[in-house]
């Protein structure tokens, strides 16, 4: 068995106790030859993780209390770091509520594609461990970024208003890679994924700090934690290797309905106006449509600037 000859880790970021139970399920799905480290920045919660994990097929598990800045992404950076670099591959996961959209389906539908991508099975996981194996370029496997409810924007604007903050790490860093804001970043919008530490080395060689990160509370978007979301692709490519979507068959149905869907919506509303056959035909109809400067200039400031400052902004904008 592939996965049996190789040092195999699941980091799991804690912080949501009402989630830890959903979380656990999805433990279950590592091999029992690989090692568990958790991560938690709430010390009341240290105890009852220990007891919920207690028993699991691993062969090492080790729960960490973490500094609470930085959430997911200095539970890795920083957290983990010493434990990352002794494996052949990784799988870092945290759990996640998105909760500034509404309704809660939409975060929680986000939070299972990540679970399921990452962690169906016992038999999908050994699968993505041997597709590792097989495929010695291969640095990260992550789920496709959500289009579900008001995820759909997410498509075209990946970049969101992280552009400027991820330049300014991918230069700090010494990443050479090919950078550029018409370009989406191939990464995991989600921070769940699958990957060879040394795919990843240079961003863990940095030296990261909990100080480096904002405190709490979050902003939802702009942040150097949305920089690194999308840095992580940039220094699997830096390294000399490529990411790849990891799907199970199941979400793949899904996706591709609900990809096949969108396109149909999306061309019925095009032809009320006008025909054309291709792709790009509908791309250039929708370009020519008329609107006002004043929608015009809504639409790029609600895209370039940080959310706190549109929110403050679109009073004055809308009328």
């Amino acid at each position: 068995m592939i996965y049996l000859k190789y040092k195999v880790l699941l980091i799991f970021h804690i912080y949501f106790e009402d989630l830890l139970d959903e979380s656990i399920h999805y433990m279950k799905s590592m091999p029992e030859t690989s090692d568990l480290l958790i991560t938690t920045p709430r010390k009341e919660l240290k105890e009852k993780i220990e007891e919920k994990v207690r028993g699991l097929n691993f062969r090492n598990i080790e729960v960490r209390v973490i500094e609470n800045r930085g959430r997911d992404v200095s539970s890795l950076l920083v957290g983990a770091k010493d434990a990352v670099m002794n494996y052949d591959y990784v799988c870092f996961m945290h759990d996640k509520k998105t909760a500034q959209l509404k309704p809660y389906s939409s975060g929680q539908g986000f939070r299972y594609k990540c679970y399921e991508n990452n962690l169906a099975t016992k038999k999908y996981v050994k699968n993505l461990i041997g597709t590792f194996k097989e495929n010695p370029r291969l640095g990260m496997l992550m789920p496709p970024p959500p289009n579900h409810g008001n995820f759909f924007h997410i498509i075209g604007n990946e970049w969101s208003s992280n552009f400027k903050k991820t330049e300014k790490l991918i230069k700090k860093l010494g990443l050479n890679v090919d950078f550029h804001w018409n370009l989406e970043p191939i990464s995991p919008l989600g921070t769940m994924f699958w990957f060879r530490p040394r795919a990843l080395k240079k961003l863990f060689d940095y030296g990261w700090e909990y100080s480096d990160f904002p405190e709490e509370p979050n902003e939802h978007d702009g942040t150097i934690l949305h920089a690194v979301e999308r840095v992580y692709g940039f220094a699997v490519q830096d390294a000399g290797y490529y990411c790849a979507w990891c799907l199970t068959e199941r979400m793949a149905k899904i996706e591709l309905t609900n990809v096949y869907f969108a396109i149909g919506e999306i061309n019925r509303a095009v032809f009320k106006k006008s025909f054309t056959t291709s792709l790009y035909g509908t791309v250039n109809l929708i370009n020519q449509s008329k609107s006002s400067l004043r929608q015009r200039i809504k639409l790029l400031l609600k895209k370039v600037l940080p959310r706190f400052i549109w929110e403050k902004l679109k009073k004055f904008i809308i009328k």
